[in-house]
C-alpha cells in the first residue's frame, strides 16, 4: 500500500488536517510491511508519485474555491497514468457554506480517470480577518482544531478495502465548476493588487522568515523592512508567521494566528 498526500497550506490549517489524515492511515496500515506514505506541500515539492494506490489532495478555500495555484497544480502535475486509482479530496475553511473547492479538484481528478471516494469539507479557525471578517475566539480556535484532528484520523480509518480495489466512487457534477474556477482566477488577479497593502513596520528585524516561506516568492528584504511585489496570493502566511508581528495590512497590526509556529 502506497499513499500520497498532497496539499497547499497558507497558515497551517490544511497542513494540520493532512498530518492527522496521515496519522490515521499509519494507524490503519502502518504495520503492513509494504506500507508507504509520503506527504508533500505542493509549494515546496510539486512532484506526484506515479505508483500510488491512493492519493489525497487538499487545500484552503479562497473566495469559494481552492487557490488558483492548487487548481493549476492539479491540472499540470497529477499524472493521468493512475486511472482507476482512488482519491480523497479535502478543503479547510472558516465556514462550509461556500466551500466548493472539493468539487473543482474532484472534477480535475475525474477527468484524469481517478475514482474520488471521499470529499471532506473541514471547518477550521479563520486566518483571514480583514475588514468585515472577524477572528475566532480562543475557545473556537481550540475546538475547531481538535475536531479537525479527530476528523482527519477518522476519515483515514473508515476507508474500507473495497473502496481501494472496487468501483466505488462519489458522483461529481461539473455544473458550475467553470464559473467557480473563473472566480478563482479572478481572485488570484485581485490578490496581486491586495498584496501591495502589506508592509513591514520598523519592528521588522529582517530575519527573512517571510521571504523564505512565501509560496509565490513575492517578498524580498528591502533597505528598511521588506518589499512586497505583485505576485501575492493572499494566503496571509507572511503576516501570521512573522516572529515579531511586524507585517501590517493597510497600516493595521492584526493579532496573529500562530498555528504554523506551534
Amino acid at each position: 500500500m502506497k499513499i500520497g498526500i498532497y496539499y497547499f497550506s497558507g497558515t497551517g490549517n490544511t497542513a494540520l488536517f493532512a498530518q492527522h489524515l496521515k496519522i490515521g492511515f499509519e494507524k490503519k496500515w502502518g504495520e503492513d510491511e509494504d506500507f508507504q506514505i509520503h506527504m508533500k506541500d505542493i509549494s515546496v515539492d510539486s512532484k506526484v508519485e506515479d505508483d500510488c494506490d491512493l492519493i489525497a489532495i487538499g487545500g484552503p478555500i479562497y473566495a469559494g474555491n481552492m487557490p488558483e495555484k492548487l487548481i493549476r497544480w492539479a491540472i499540470l502535475n497529477v499524472p493521468g497514468t493512475l486511472r482507476g486509482t482512488p482519491a480523497i479530496v479535502f478543503s479547510t475553511s472558516a465556514g462550509t457554506e461556500n466551500a466548493f473547492g472539493v468539487e473543482s479538484i474532484s472534477c480535475k481528478l475525474q477527468d484524469k480517470g481517478y475514482r474520488v471516494i471521499a470529499k471532506e469539507i473541514v471547518e477550521m479557525p479563520r486566518n483571514f480577518y480583514f475588514d468585515k471578517y472577524k477572528a475566532n475566539s480562543k475557545e473556537e480556535i481550540e475546538s475547531r482544531i481538535e475536531a479537525a484532528k479527530e476528523r482527519g484520523e477518522l476519515v483515514a480509518s473508515k476507508i474500507p478495502p473495497e473502496h481501494l480495489s472496487g468501483e466505488k466512487r462519489m458522483r461529481n457534477s461539473k455544473k458550475g465548476i467553470l464559473l467557480r474556477d473563473l472566480l478563482a482566477e479572478t481572485f488570484s488577479v485581485m490578490a496581486k493588487f491586495m498584496g501591495k497593502n502589506y508592509h513591514a513596520t520598523e519592528a521588522c528585524v529582517q530575519c527573512g522568515t517571510c521571504v523564505r516561506n512565501c509560496p509565490t516568492r513575492n517578498i524580498e528584504i528591502a533597505e528598511v523592512g521588506t518589499r512586497h511585489h505583485r505576485k501575492c496570493m493572499m494566503c496571509t502566511k507572511c503576516l501570521h508567521i512573522c516572529p515579531v508581528n511586524a507585517i501590517q495590512y493597510k497600516g493595521i497590526t492584526l493579532e496573529q494566528y500562530n498555528l504554523l509556529l506551534k
